[in-house]
């Protein structure tokens, strides 16, 4: 079995990474990926297209407190 882990961090860099020793370390023994930005660019709307992978005109989440 191949595992994966995903972590969600909105906002996060390779320069805001390349500052977070244990995290890039982990990140190097692995893959990383760039997802294109959201907009609007916050959290909910965000998550909501790495779920769905459809922009916010499609699966209508444009706001965090949903």
């Amino acid at each position: 079995m191949t595992r994966t882990a995903v972590l969600n961090v909105v906002g996060l860099t390779p320069r805001i990474l390349a500052a977070m020793p244990k995290l890039s370390a982990w990140a190097a023994g692995g893959a990383t990926a760039r997802v294109e930005p959201a907009f609007p660019a916050v959290t909910c709307t965000a998550q909501a297209n790495y779920l769905t992978g459809q922009y916010p005109d499609r699966h209508g989440v444009v706001g965090n407190g949903w």
